[in-house]
C-alpha cells in the first residue's frame, strides 16, 4: 500500500478544503500503520480544526511519543491543550518548542497567553514584549497584551493594545470585542458601543458581542436597546450564561420581577459571576439546586449560600424567614463576619462559617441553594416584597455604643460616601467627603458618625476640622463584624450613605436611612421612584449626573430635617 501517496493526498484534500475526506485517508493509513508518524500528526491537526480536542490530543500526543524532535506537534499539541482549558501543560510544551524554535513569534505570543491564563502576569509580559520584538505587526501579540493589561486592569493601556492589534489585522473581532470591554470598564460606553458593532460588522453571530454590547448600553440608560442586545445574543446561543444573567439585572432594575428572576439562576454559570461575586462560596457549587421551586423547600432541609458582597446577603436575609415558616430545617452558610448578626435576627437557624464549610460537611438530604435564588420562588412581583425589618442588632453591643457615642441635646446621624471596588463602578457610587458634609452642614445640633468602611481617618479628622464639624470615628477592629456595625447603625436617629452595605443594613435593622444613587444604580434599588423594593425604612435619592449632587441638597436637607425634627439652625 503507498502510504506517503495517500498522506500527500490527505495534505491536498486538507489544504484544499476538505478536511473530512483528508481525515478519512488518514485513518485508512492508521488502520494498516497505527505508527505513521504524519497520518498521526495531519489527523490530530485536523481533528483540531474541527474542534475535536479530545480526539486531536490523544493523535498529536501519538505522533509525539514517535519523534518528539518534530517540532510542529508540540505546537499545535499546545493550542489543543489551552482550547481544552490546560493551560498550564500548554506552558509546558510551548516552553519545549521555543527551544526548538526560538525565533517563532506567534509561539512566543500564545505562550504569553497561556502565562496569563495561569496568572504569571509577569512572565507573560515578558513573553508578549518578545513576541512583538520578533514581530511588531503581529496582531495576535498586541491583541494578548492587551489582555493582559485589561486582566491586571490597566484598562487604557489595554485599549491602547488592542487598537494596535486591530492596525495591524482590522479584521481580528476579537480584539474590537475586547477593546470594547476596557473602553466600558473605562467609563467610555459610547466608544464601547462602537466597538461591538464593528465586531458584529465583521461577525454579526457573535453572540459575545452582542452580550457586551447590551452591558453598555444598559449603562447608557438604553434600557430598551440593552434588552433586545441581550435577547439577540439568546437566540444565537441559548445557554449564553453572561446574557442571561445581564438581562435579568437589566429587567430587575426595570421592575419585572416575573420574567427577571428565571434569568438570574444564569449567573451561577457565569465564569466572571464565580470568579468576583461567590468567591470563597464558589467551591460549593457542585451542591447547588438549580432553579428552584416550591417543592424544593416546603417541609425540606433547606442550606441557604451566601453570595456576592455582604450587602446583598443581607438583603436576600429578608427571604430567610420565610423560608423558615414552610421549610423542616434551614442553615446558613456565610463568612464570619456575618455570623454573629444572623445568630441574634434568627434564633432557629444554624449558621455555619464559610470559611470552616466544605461541600462533604453539608447534609447531603438537605436542598442546597444560593440564598439569591430564593427570590425566583418567593419575590415574583412587588407585592411579594413585606418592606419590613428582619435583622436585630445585639442589646448589649448596642449599649456600648450609645455610651460612646453620648451626645446629650444632639441627633446622630451616621454618614458613608463611598462605595463598591473597581469592579463594581466604585467611581460611579462615591462622593466626595465635602460633598456629603454640604448635606448636613445647615445644622448645629447634629453628632455625626462615620460609617465608612476601609476610611483614612486623618483625612476624614483634617476635613471635619476645616468644615468645623465633629466626626466620630472608628478604628476597623470595631466595625468589621457585621453585628457591631449593625449595634452602632441602631444606635443612630438617621443614616445617610452612598450605595453600599450601609443602606442593606440600615433597610434590614429598620433605621432611617437616605441613600444616594448614581444615575444608573444597580439592580437592587429599581430605576423610578423614591423607595426600593426590599426595605421600608430607606429614602431613595438619584442623582441625575456623576458630577456632584446638583439638585439633591435641599430635597436631602428636608427628608432628614422630616426625620429629625425641627432644627437649631446653624
Amino acid at each position: 500500500m503507498a502510504l506517503a501517496q495517500d498522506l500527500d493526498r490527505a495534505f491536498d484534500c486538507f489544504e484544499q478544503g476538505n478536511p473530512e475526506e483528508a481525515l478519512r485517508l488518514c485513518e485508512v493509513i492508521l488502520e494498516y500503520d497505527p505508527d505513521f508518524y504524519g497520518a498521526l500528526y495531519l489527523a490530530g491537526s485536523i481533528l483540531a480544526d474541527l474542534g475535536r480536542n479530545g480526539q486531536a490530543r490523544v493523535q498529536l500526543e501519538k505522533a509525539i511519543a514517535l519523534h518528539p524532535e518534530k517540532k510542529v506537534a508540540h505546537f499545535n499539541l499546545a493550542k489543543v491543550l489551552l482550547d481544552l482549558g490546560e493551560a498550564s501543560s500548554a506552558c509546558s510544551r510551548l516552553e519545549y518548542y521555543l527551544t526548538l524554535d526560538p525565533g517563532d513569534a506567534e509561539a512566543h505570543s500564545i505562550y504569553g497567553g497561556a502565562l496569563l491564563d495561569i496568572g504569571r502576569f509577569d512572565a507573560a509580559r515578558a513573553a508578549l514584549d518578545h513576541a512583538l520584538e520578533l514581530a511588531p505587526h503581529f496582531a495576535l501579540g498586541w491583541y494578548n497584551r492587551g489582555n493582559l493589561a485589561k486582566a491586571q486592569a490597566r484598562y487604557d493601556e489595554a485599549v491602547a493594545d488592542f487598537r494596535q492589534a486591530i492596525a495591524c489585522d482590522p479584521l481580528l473581532v476579537a480584539a474590537h470585542l475586547n477593546c470594547g470591554v476596557a473602553l466600558n470598564a473605562l467609563g467610555r460606553l459610547e466608544d464601547a458601543v462602537d466597538c461591538y458593532e464593528e465586531a458584529l460588522r465583521l461577525d454579526p453571530l457573535s453572540a459575545d458581542a452582542w452580550s457586551n454590547r447590551g452591558i453598555s448600553l444598559h449603562g447608557l440608560e438604553h434600557f430598551a436597546e440593552a434588552l433586545n442586545s441581550f435577547g439577540r445574543a439568546i437566540v444565537l446561543m441559548p445557554d449564553h450564561s453572561e446574557a442571561r444573567a445581564n438581562r435579568a439585572y437589566t429587567s430587575l432594575l426595570l421592575g419585572d420581577f416575573a420574567h427577571a428572576w428565571d434569568d438570574y439562576e444564569h449567573r451561577l454559570q457565569s465564569r466572571d459571576y464565580r470568579a468576583i461575586a461567590l468567591g470563597a462560596h464558589a467551591h460549593l457549587v457542585e451542591r447547588i439546586k438549580a432553579c428552584p421551586n416550591m417543592d424544593d423547600l416546603v417541609g425540606r432541609h433547606v442550606i441557604l449560600i451566601g453570595e456576592q458582597g455582604l450587602g446583598d446577603i443581607v438583603m436576600f436575609a429578608s427571604m430567610i424567614g420565610d423560608v423558615q415558616a414552610i421549610a423542616s430545617r434551614v442553615d446558613l452558610v456565610v463568612e464570619h463576619r456575618l455570623g454573629a448578626l444572623m445568630r441574634n435576627s434568627f434564633p432557629a437557624l444554624n449558621v455555619m462559617s464559610i470559611e470552616t464549610c466544605d461541600a462533604g460537611t453539608l447534609s447531603g438530604d438537605a436542598t442546597c441553594l444560593f440564598i439569591g435564588s430564593l427570590a425566583s420562588v418567593l419575590r415574583r412581583s412587588r407585592e411579594d416584597f413585606p418592606q419590613t425589618s428582619f435583622l436585630v442588632a445585639d442589646a448589649h453591643k448596642q449599649r456600648a455604643f450609645s455610651e460612646r457615642l453620648s451626645a446629650p441635646g444632639r441627633k446622630l446621624v451616621g454618614i458613608s460616601w463611598a462605595g463598591g471596588l473597581a469592579h463594581t463602578r466604585q467611581a460611579a457610587r462615591t462622593l466626595a467627603l465635602d460633598e456629603m458634609l454640604d448635606i448636613l452642614d445647615h445644622r448645629d445640633d447634629l453628632a455625626l458618625v462615620s460609617l465608612q468602611h476601609g476610611q483614612d481617618l486623618e483625612f476624614v479628622q483634617a476635613t471635619a476640622k476645616r468644615r468645623g464639624l465633629d466626626i466620630a470615628l472608628f478604628a476597623p477592629v470595631d466595625l468589621n463584624d457585621m453585628g457591631d456595625l449593625a449595634a452602632l447603625i441602631v444606635s443612630l436617629d438617621a443614616v445617610v450613605t452612598v450605595q453600599n452595605t450601609n443602606v442593606h443594613l440600615c433597610g434590614a435593622l429598620g433605621v432611617p436611612c437616605l441613600a444616594i444613587l448614581p444615575p444608573v444604580p444597580e439592580w437592587r434599588y429599581g430605576l423610578k421612584g423614591d423607595h426600593m423594593a426590599w426595605y421600608g425604612s430607606v429614602q431613595l435619592f438619584r442623582r441625575s449626573t456623576l458630577q456632584g449632587l446638583g439638585q439633591l441638597v435641599p430635597a436631602l436637607r428636608s427628608c432628614l430635617d422630616h426625620q429629625l425634627g425641627s432644627s437649631a439652625g446653624r
